[in-house]
């Protein structure tokens, strides 16, 4: 039986609760300060459960912040920008684990310990 289009939707918001729980988990004025805002949750695809995007104004990146999580269930994080109507996709991490989400989002959106991570 195919899931309902309310089914759909509440796994997505649940994918993208849990992501923004496991950040604050680990520290709980991490989105603040980086000026976190206009959350979406993402749709389920191909290559991800689901996921979470929103702003920010950090030190380093202002602009979009991406986690999926994929079907392995680990994370995918990416920074972007919008440029004249197109996404520009700044870093990007993959098969990160929950508990290394803040590290991530640290070196990527604020620049703490941004020559450990890695970069495409």
């Amino acid at each position: 039986m195919e899931p309902t289009k309310e089914q759909i939707l509440e796994e997505q918001r649940m994918v993208a609760k849990t992501i923004v729980d496991q950040i604050k988990a680990f520290d709980v004025t991490a989105l603040m300060a980086y000026g976190a805002r206009d959350f979406v949750a993402l749709a389920q695809d191909a290559n991800r459960r689901g996921g979470l995007m929103f702003k920010v104004s950090g030190l380093r990146h202002k602009g979009w912040v991406e986690i999926n999580l994929t079907w392995a269930d680990l994370y995918q994080v990416k920074t972007s920008r919008i440029r004249k109507g197109e996404r520009i996709y700044r870093d990007e991490r993959d098969e990160v684990y929950f508990d290394e989400l803040v590290t991530v989002l640290d070196a990527y959106v604020e620049g703490r310990g941004y020559d450990n991570q890695t970069t495409h």
